[in-house]
């Protein structure tokens, strides 16, 4: 009799411990009130541009040589220069974080305005100072160097219609061009004694550039 008590304890308990768990995750809410009518417009209008998306992404890739997601991993465009821009905030506050205590790394964008023929440069502190809605048609460049290993990396973007595209992706050391991917195995020969992510194969080094 005991026995049996035990075993429906214990089989009671592992059905209840599940729905604990999950209750301490999950805010649970007894009545859910039905959706108002705004609420249906709104999700309404979401569910539609969901759709359209999924059928735009299909038609362009339908078209492209690789997939979106390969475009954007390799930085080949962004949405606009702000997108760019909080990129590259949030590099150095994540990856470039780890990096760029034992090799310094110093950012600067250029951008070039084709209406005004001005040429303005920018550090990384002064990135917020940039009014995107100032470059319409120009050309953007980005430069990532590393002092230390008298390396740097050199981004070039076409600005059209506030869109990012890539036109050249290069490698300089002391101030000569490399090829794109000699510049990267170079850079990651250079960094494995400081990185331990780089050196373990745990990240690549197109992520530190």
């Amino acid at each position: 009799m005991d026995q049996n008590q035990s075993q429906q304890s214990g089989s009671t308990d592992s059905s209840v411990k599940p729905r604990q768990k999950l209750t301490d995750l999950v805010e649970f809410q007894e009545d859910l009130a039905p959706m108002t009518e705004t609420e249906r417009r709104l999700i309404d209008q979401f569910l539609l541009v969901s759709r359209i998306y999924d059928r735009v992404l299909r038609q362009a890739e339908a078209g492209l040589t690789v997939s979106l997601a390969n475009y954007q991993h390799n930085r080949q465009f962004y949405r606009d220069l702000t997108d760019l821009i909080r990129f590259r905030q949030e590099f150095f506050r994540t990856i470039g974080a780890f990096l760029n205590k034992p090799v310094p790394m110093v950012y600067q964008l250029t951008l070039y305005d084709q209406i005004s023929r001005r040429r303005r440069s920018y550090t990384l502190d002064q990135l917020p100072q940039i009014n995107p809605r100032d470059l319409v048609r120009g050309t953007v460049v980005e430069t990532l160097r590393y002092p230390m290993l008298k390396m740097a990396v050199r981004r070039t973007y076409t600005v059209q219609n506030h869109h990012l595209y890539c036109d050249r992706n290069e490698f300089l050391m002391v101030h000569q061009s490399m090829q794109w991917l000699d510049g990267l195995m170079t850079l990651k020969l250079n960094l494995d004694d400081y990185s331990y992510w780089l050196r373990a194969n745990q990240i690549s080094i197109l992520a530190y550039t």
